[in-house]
């Protein structure tokens, strides 16, 4: 047991493997069910709500960030890996297919301090999601 935040805090085996997964995961957006998948693969049984109520306690440590899937009717997680300067780049989701790109971007870091700078408010890195066609679906769309 940890004391956290004048808080007891239980380590378990369970909580440890989920935590790994996501970690090993960092570049990819996850739903719990493909937690709890991957984790049976590696033989580490864990049930869905005891993910569900750990993946709350990540992002509210700040450890892994929620988005909605296109259609919005799905939670999906990220862990949060920070970069040399505590960075997090964000990522793109096709409003066409689904699909989850990386966004690694020289300019995002500018355009945080820009918005902050000229507009007065702090966006959140960590939580970065922006909605864009792919270019496979716009090849689609052209042909």
């Amino acid at each position: 047991m940890v004391q956290h935040n004048n808080k007891k805090v239980y380590k378990t085996v369970q909580k440890a493997a989920i935590l790994n997964y996501l970690e090993d995961h960092k570049d990819d957006f996850l739903n719990p069910e493909d937690i709890r998948e991957g984790l049976e693969k590696t033989k580490e049984k864990t049930s869905l709500v005891t993910i569900y109520r750990y993946l709350d306690k990540l992002e509210e440590a700040g450890k892994v960030v929620r988005v909605s899937d296109v259609k919005g009717d799905r939670s999906l997680y990220r862990y949060v890996a920070l970069d040399k300067k505590d960075f997090s780049h964000g990522k793109m989701i096709c409003l066409k297919c689904g699909k989850l790109l990386p966004l690694e971007c020289t300019l995002l870091e500018t355009f945080y301090e820009h918005v902050q700078k000229e507009h007065g408010c702090m966006l959140d890195y960590k939580k970065t999601v922006l909605y864009c066609v792919c270019p496979e679906c716009l090849a689609k769309e052209r042909a």
